[in-house]
């Protein structure tokens, strides 16, 4: 008990470290920022969350890291037989108090065989370890299948129960094996602090208080918490004892768990210093600490906080591109959750930005193209109006023609496949169309005939001519070596539907009037 109300001391002083955090109002309902610890954890939140009926044994069973579905089926069985046992038993006695005795006696003989501070509340049912708190939760859940009222009571460092049994209330200090069950009449009363755990440090701090009075105001009326309650401090149980191990990240989460059940302004505060601390101490390339960083950001008040998370971002950015690169975690994978993390819209704008621009110039330095143009193209994809990234994309097609010398047409074709909204970029399409007609105007020269009109086939039904632009992209010079290739070979009559058709795109061209002209005569 002394060592359990030392750690209360503990939390006690972390509140006092928080002075420059204020931590905003909880919805006790939302699970989204948790982090379970397994799937049958995940399913009891869920239920929680959801607003199912609550059953505080599968929340109980839950807070065990190691349990599951067939756990609780055990620890289900049990409490079921005992619930029979104790029934069959009570049945036969008349007197209230002499069935609490029962109840009180055959929980302690069955289940309750070595006191451990650190007791989970499956521990109960395999090992017999237990403490006051899941003492308290397993006798509360017994009282409730067996209809008889009580109230749940929290001292510093000690939680018991108070029952009642017709006109008089019995403490239930589970702690006691021997003299555990203390039936409130006047005649105990100054008596009744040398069966509790707790009373000597309570008569510590009220030497001159009678003890009727300490009764009343620390016995009856003292803090009053329900199943849920409890529950929530068995995660602060293992909070604590992640705290002992300097284990901060660990113990935010719990605490932040603590809160669904038990949501106390003293648990936020330490939630709020809790998170603050892990953030320091997360790997700064981690996704772990971009969530911590979401989390810290939008449940607590920090001055200039909006400043803050963007530069702390842009250095996280930093890190990872002139680190190990992409371990341990890409920085993709921190932008994403930032930006999806975060509501406010300046923040995420800023954000963005930074990314970009960061992640740009690292790409510049790399003269990696490929890897360049795919990384502006796939944040032009997310943010098509961005004007900042179709201006970038336009400056990568720009710098196509420069990189690559032969097999254009296929290759602009492969990458209108690979990032189809390059239709979008307006210099894509003219260099796309003018690698055609050049390539064809190539073919010709070349004399390979067949991939000449195949290329000039492939220009008419991408539809590239736009008669309000005729010189944007025109194949009239292609059309024009066609013709006269087809009049060396003596088809005259291809030669001029050659000529014709170079006129219909450009029919000024003096060239084409010329060899029409010629072929005519």
């Amino acid at each position: 008990m002394l060592q359990f109300y030392r750690l209360l001391l503990l939390i006690t002083s972390f509140f006092l470290l928080v002075v420059a955090i204020e931590a905003k109002g909880e919805n006790s309902d939302s699970c989204s920022a948790l982090k379970f610890h397994s799937p049958f954890e995940k399913e009891v939140f869920a239920e929680i969350c959801s607003g199912m009926a609550p059953d505080y044994l599968k929340m109980a069973v839950g807070v065990n890291p190691l349990s599951n579905n067939n756990d609780l089926l055990i620890v289900k069985g049990k409490v079921k037989n005992e619930v029979e046992k104790l029934k069959t038993k009570i049945a036969t006695l008349k007197k209230p108090a002499a069935q609490l005795k029962f109840i009180f006696d055959d929980v302690q003989k069955t289940f309750l065989k070595q006191y451990d501070l650190d007791a989970d509340f499956t521990d109960m049912f395999l090992s017999g370890n237990y403490n006051c708190l899941t003492a308290t939760i397993l006798y509360a859940l017994l009282l409730d299948e067996l209809s008889i009222k009580y109230t749940i009571k929290f001292a510093p460092g000690h939680v018991y129960l108070i029952v009642k049994g017709n006109d008089l209330q019995y403490i239930f200090e589970t702690t006691d094996p021997i003299g555990g069950c203390i039936e409130l009449n006047k005649a105990i009363q100054n008596t009744v602090s040398q069966g509790m755990r707790v009373a000597q440090y309570i008569l510590s701090e009220n030497q001159k208080k009678q003890t009727g009075v300490l009764l009343e105001n620390y016995f009856i009326r003292l803090n009053k918490y329900d199943i849920k309650g409890l529950i929530g401090y068995q995660y602060m149980n293992l909070a604590i004892q992640k705290m002992n191990k300097n284990d901060l990240v660990s113990a935010f989460y719990y605490t932040e768990k603590a809160k669904i059940f038990t949501p106390v302004d003293d648990l936020s505060n330490l939630s709020s210093m809790l998170l603050a601390t892990s953030v320091e101490k997360a790997s700064i390339e981690s996704t772990e600490r971009a969530h911590l960083m979401v989390m810290l950001y939008n449940t607590v008040e920090l001055p200039n906080k909006k400043k803050l998370i963007t530069e702390d971002f842009t250095s996280v950015i930093y890190s990872c591109l002139l680190g190990d690169f992409p371990a341990p975690d890409s920085s993709e994978l921190i932008y994403k959750i930032m930006i999806e993390g975060i509501s406010d819209n300046d923040v995420v704008t800023v954000i963005k930005r930074n990314y970009f621009e960061t992640y740009y110039a690292y790409l510049r330095t790399k003269k990696s193209n490929e890897e360049r143009l795919a990384f502006i193209y796939k944040l032009y994809s997310e943010d098509e109006n961005n004007p900042n990234y179709k201006s970038k994309l336009t400056e990568e097609v720009r710098d196509i023609p420069y990189r690559v010398q032969s097999g254009a047409v296929d290759y602009y074709d492969s990458l209108a496949v690979k990032y189809p909204k390059l239709i979008n970029i307006e210099l894509f399409i003219y260099q796309s169309c003018n690698s055609l007609v050049v390539e064809a105007e190539n073919a010709f020269r070349s004399n390979n005939i067949e991939k000449g009109e195949r290329l000039l086939k492939e220009y008419a039904d991408k539809n590239y001519y736009d008669k309000n632009k005729p010189a944007y992209c025109n194949p009239a010079d292609a059309y024009s070596l066609a013709g006269s290739i087809y009049f060396r070979k003596g088809d005259y009559a291809k030669a001029k539907a050659a000529f014709k058709k170079g006129l219909s795109y450009d029919p000024d061209n003096y060239e084409l009037k010329r060899k029409l002209k010629e072929i005519n005569n």
